[in-house]
């Protein structure tokens, strides 16, 4: 059937395809942020891994001036043996945007996740990067 002397959309079928793109937008918003934040996570936790890694072999390295090693205040010289252990402890990441990331054996893992926290009690050890510098800080809880 023609229209006769009627070009374009009515006011309803213009309508219609608003709300349709309003439910596909609403639809597909919430899994691109979920999918944002979970790529977000996975590369801190690789990037701690990483990290971790980076410290332990420059920290060895003697005149190294983006790995430390701090306890009580004071910055430590470590053999790479004492550098290798440490790397395998259990190592936490205070990541100020996602939360804390703790890294143990070579595996990093989101804390809250895992129900974990700060130690109550006994010495643990802290990583912290500024710029180019990694810094792991023994303390006492």
């Amino acid at each position: 059937m023609k229209r006769l002397g009627k070009k374009g959309f009515t006011l309803v079928e213009l309508m219609v395809v608003i709300v349709i793109i309003g439910i596909l937008v609403a639809i597909i918003v919430p899994s691109v942020t979920s999918a944002v934040n979970s790529a977000k996570k996975q590369s801190a936790l690789a990037d701690a891994k990483s990290q971790l890694t980076t410290w332990s072999i420059e920290v060895a390295i003697a005149g190294s001036t983006t790995a430390k090693y701090v306890v009580g205040g004071v910055e430590t010289a470590l053999t790479e043996a004492e550098a290798l252990r440490i790397a395998g402890e259990k190592v936490f990441m205070n990541n100020t945007e996602l939360g804390l990331i703790v890294i143990e054996n070579g595996t990093a893992r989101w804390a809250e996740e895992a129900g974990e926290t700060f130690p109550d009690s006994g010495d643990y050890y802290e990583m912290t990067v500024s710029g180019n510098v990694i810094t792991i800080t023994k303390k006492t809880a």
